[in-house]
């Protein structure tokens, strides 16, 4: 590498940390006052939809059942006042414990509602069955008697419970994510959680869709030029190999300057972020949709349906899943959508971003073979990806055209949690399969290419 390269590199490096950083620190302002407003609103929603006392004394004429349940919402009122109080304090341990209880207790009004109005609304009897059995054990494990409690007064809503039902297997979900949070003592995440883990989810969510391909065009500017300009391109091509060696060679060498570009600026912001909770993240539980990695099944895409009704973007990340269209109150992740460790999640980002950069890196390649002129061949590579990326807006990635793409999958982050629809495999397939197909066009013009033209 020049020393030209090597300078104008080192610049891109300390620029690139300097953003990383910079936008970390966005999280940090906000990270107390998000969490809070993001777990306030989970126990307010809870809250909402359990009898008052007025109708447990108007509906409810059995005295030894009215007491029962008199006794189940003095216990959940205590223990969200309990969880309140550990919230303002941060004292994380007590508050996951208290959720942990609270999450269970709303979900078993739900199953009783379930087995009350024989309805399961759009999940199937076979998930309830499965996550009856998860909340069975975890009351188990906790201590807790389900005979002892009741909830069944709300009689407006046997008419039609499915606006609630639908949430029973993602309460039972953030039961489970409470209890991880809480066996492995680690601090809750939300929205605008600042630590090493969350800022590569964040960098690799905001950040890296655009800058992937901004950086691929800035390194790949000189690509097949400058080996032509400086002659040792008429030289390589003099030697008994074929012409498709040395293009494959330029991918790999430019892949890997790109690799350092990012991890260069990456690992300090990782260590600086990460060093206050003493990366106590790594392990922390998050939100994925693990099937897709071995599955080309996909989730259902409803993030129009959410916007056209709620005026709100559908939001999936860490802990909340703004999924339905039918409940506003509805935060819940799918049935489909499992626990994974934090670090588990970013390898398979990092995996994904690996083959997308090498994808972009293949698309200058294709274009500086197609294009004698390096700035026209960057362009035409902007301008097609850019095209690509304004077909495939998130609501519209499970559309046919959209489906085989690759620009519909240029979010790493996406692709893991199942946002947009797509699996984590299928979107690491089409990606893959986009960048063989293009590497072979290029192989084949660049072999009919006469270099005394360019």
């Amino acid at each position: 590498m020049s020393a030209c390269k090597f300078k104008k590199e080192g610049i891109l490096c300390i620029l690139i940390f300097v953003l990383f950083l910079s936008f970390c620190q966005l999280y940090r302002i906000n990270e107390a006052a998000g969490l809070r407003k993001q777990e306030i609103a989970v126990i307010q929603t809870y809250q909402s939809v359990l009898p008052s006392s007025r109708e447990v004394s108007a509906y409810i004429e059995n005295q030894a059942e009215r007491e029962k349940i008199e006794f189940s919402l003095a216990e959940y009122d205590a223990l969200t006042k309990e969880a309140m109080n550990a919230l303002a304090k941060e004292d994380y341990p007590v508050y996951t414990r208290s959720m942990t209880k609270i999450c269970l207790l709303s979900a078993l009004y739900r199953y009783q509602l379930y087995t009350h109005s024989g309805l399961s609304g759009v999940v199937s009897e076979a998930v309830m069955q499965r996550e009856k059995e998860k909340m069975d054990a975890m009351f188990e494990e906790l201590g807790m008697q389900q005979s002892a409690y009741s909830f069944l007064v709300k009689t407006d809503l046997y008419g039609n419970p499915e606006s609630i039902l639908q949430e029973f297997p993602g309460i039972v979900t953030r039961a489970r994510m409470y209890e991880q949070y809480h066996e492995k003592g680690c601090s809750l995440l939300s929205a605008d959680s600042y630590d090493g883990m969350s800022s590569l989810y964040h960098i690799a969510e905001k950040l890296l869709p655009v800058l992937l391909l901004v950086l691929s065009t800035l390194i790949c500017m000189d690509m097949i030029y400058f080996d032509y300009k400086s002659g040792t391109l008429k030289l390589l091509l003099t030697q008994p190999k074929k012409r498709s060696f040395y293009l494959q060679r330029l991918c790999v060498q430019y892949f890997k300057r790109l690799v350092l570009l990012l991890i260069i600026p990456l690992t300090p912001v990782f260590l600086f972020t990460g060093a206050a909770d003493r990366y106590a993240e790594v392990d922390a539980p998050m939100l994925a949709y693990s099937k897709g990695f071995t599955s080309f099944e996909g989730l259902d895409n409803q993030i129009e349906k959410t916007n056209l009704i709620y005026n709100e973007e559908k939001e999936i990340y860490f802990f909340h899943t703004r999924i339905s269209p039918w409940n506003p109150g509805d935060m819940e992740p799918q049935p489909e959508m499992e626990i994974l460790p934090f670090w588990k999640a970013l390898l398979a980002c990092t995996l994904f971003t690996a083959v997308l950069l090498m994808f972009y890196v293949i698309l200058q390649l294709f274009f500086h073979v197609l294009l004698a002129n390096p700035i026209a061949a960057a362009a035409a590579a902007l301008f097609t990806a850019f095209a690509g990326i304004f077909l495939s807006p998130p609501q519209k990635a499970t559309a046919v055209y959209n489906l085989v793409n690759p620009f519909t999958y240029r979010n790493p982050v996406y692709a893991v949690t199942g946002y947009i629809g797509p699996s984590y495999l299928w979107s690491l397939t089409i990606v893959a399969a986009a960048g063989v197909l293009l590497f072979a066009a290029a192989c084949l013009l660049f072999r009919k290419k006469d270099m005394g033209s360019m």
